[in-house]
C-alpha cells in the first residue's frame, strides 16, 4: 500500500468512507435505472398486445442460403400471429412448407411462387397447393405429391434456380408458376439476376451472409425473444425503416398503364418469366401460370409470353373485385381465397393431366 495514502486515510478517515458512499449510490442508481427498464418494458410490452400495431410475431421461415440468397428453415414448425390471423407453418427436410413426405415425391405437382404459394396467412393444410392435391384426389382419385416451393419475399429468380437445380429430381407431370404484382421489386432489390441492354439475362453470384441476417440469427437464438410483441415491433420499424413503406421494396417505378415501354424492374421480371417458360417447354413438363395482384398492363403481357408457348394463364380476381378472398390489412389471400384459387385451377390441371393419362394407358 502507499505510504502517502496511508498518511491522507489516517489523517482524514473520512475520505475513503466518502469514496465508498459514492460508489454505492452510483450502483444503487444503476441498480434502479435497470429495474425501471424492466418494468418499462414489460409495460410496453403489455400494451402491445392490446394494439393492432405489430403486424408479424414470432420467428422468422427463412434463413441464409450461399445458393439461393435463402431458403426456409430445415424441419421447422412454428406459430405466427399477426392482428388477423393466427397461423401454423411447418417445413419438411427438403425445406418446402408442408409435412415430411411418407412416399416418392416424383412424378407430382410443383409448385413455384412467393408469400401466396407458400401460404402465409393460412395454417398447414389450409394452403392452395395442399388443397389442389386433396381436390385433386377427391374428383380423379389420384393420389399426386404435392411439392410447394413457395416462399415468402421473393422473386421470379429463384424459378430459374430450382429449375435448373433440383425441379428435374421431381419428374413433375406438372409445374405451377404463381405471380404476384410484387415480384417486379423483388426482382431487382434480391439481385438475383441481371438483364442487359443487350437482351442476355445474366446470373449474379450470391453475395455472403450480411451483417443484419447475422444480427438476425443472433436475436432469434435468445429464447422467446421472436415470440416478444416489443423486439417484433422494433425489428417492424427497422425493417419499414429500411425498405420503406410497408417492409417491402419499391417497385423501381413500373411505368404507368397504356405505356408501351417497360420499366427496367418489368424487363427484368418477364426475362426471368420467359426463360423460366423456355425451360419447362424445352423439357415438355406441362405448365400452368396463376396471375394474382398484378396490373392489367402487366397481365396482358404475361398473357402474350404464355401463349407464346401454348401455356394456360389464370387470373384470379384482385382484392378490390374480390374483398371476400383477401384480408383486409394484410392483404393474402385468407382461407376462403386459398379454396378458391385450389378449386379454380384444379379444373384446368385435370384438363392437362387427363392427356397424359390416356396416353399412358
Amino acid at each position: 500500500m502507499n505510504t502517502e495514502d496511508t498518511e491522507i486515510r489516517e489523517s482524514n478517515p473520512s475520505a475513503g468512507s466518502s469514496r465508498h458512499r459514492i460508489k454505492a449510490r452510483w450502483y444503487h442508481k444503476v441498480i434502479f435505472l435497470g429495474i425501471g427498464a424492466i418494468f418499462a418494458c414489460i409495460i410496453i410490452e403489455v400494451a402491445l398486445r392490446f394494439t393492432n400495431i405489430v403486424r408479424n410475431i414470432g420467428p422468422s421461415f427463412t434463413t441464409y442460403d450461399s445458393e439461393y440468397g435463402k431458403r426456409l428453415k430445415q424441419s421447422f414448425s412454428c406459430i405466427r400471429k399477426c392482428p388477423e390471423f393466427t397461423m401454423k407453418f411447418t417445413s419438411n427436410s427438403q425445406r418446402f412448407r408442408g409435412p415430411e413426405p411418407d412416399g416418392p415425391t416424383k412424378g407430382g405437382i410443383v409448385f413455384l411462387g412467393d408469400s401466396f404459394t407458400m401460404g402465409y396467412g393460412v395454417s398447414d393444410g389450409e394452403e392452395y397447393p395442399s388443397l389442389v392435391g386433396e381436390e385433386l384426389f377427391a374428383r380423379t382419385k389420384q393420389q399426386l405429391p404435392i411439392v410447394n416451393m413457395g416462399m415468402g419475399n421473393n422473386g421470379n429468380g429463384r424459378w430459374l434456380k430450382f429449375l435448373n437445380r433440383e425441379v428435374e429430381n421431381y419428374d413433375a407431370k406438372l409445374v405451377v408458376f404463381q405471380v404476384c404484382g410484387n415480384d417486379y421489386g423483388d426482382n431487382v432489390s434480391e439481385n438475383l439476376y441481371h438483364y442487359t441492354e443487350s437482351g442476355d439475362l445474366i446470373e449474379n453470384p450470391v453475395p455472403g451472409i450480411s451483417p443484419m441476417r447475422r444480427l438476425h440469427n443472433l436475436t432469434e437464438a435468445i429464447p422467446f425473444l421472436s415470440s416478444s410483441y416489443l423486439f417484433c415491433y422494433l425489428k417492424q420499424a427497422a425493417t419499414t425503416s429500411r425498405l420503406g413503406r410497408g417492409g417491402r421494396p419499391a417497385p423501381n417505378n413500373p411505368q404507368t398503364e397504356g405505356s408501351k415501354s417497360f420499366s427496367p424492374a418489368e424487363e427484368l421480371t418477364f426475362a426471368l418469366i420467359e426463360e423460366a417458360l423456355t425451360i419447362t417447354t424445352d423439357r415438355d413438363w406441362p405448365t400452368l401460370v396463376v396471375s394474382v395482384v398484378s396490373s392489367p398492363r402487366q397481365n396482358e403481357e404475361l398473357a402474350a409470353r404464355c401463349k407464346k408457348h401454348g401455356i394456360d394463364l389464370v387470373l384470379i380476381p384482385d382484392r378490390p373485385e374480390h374483398p371476400d378472398l383477401y384480408y383486409e390489412v394484410d392483404h393474402h389471400w385468407n382461407k376462403a381465397g386459398h379454396q378458391y384459387v385450389a378449386q379454380t385451377i384444379t379444373d384446368v390441371i385435370i384438363e392437362k393431366l387427363t392427356p397424359l393419362q390416356a396416353s399412358k394407358s
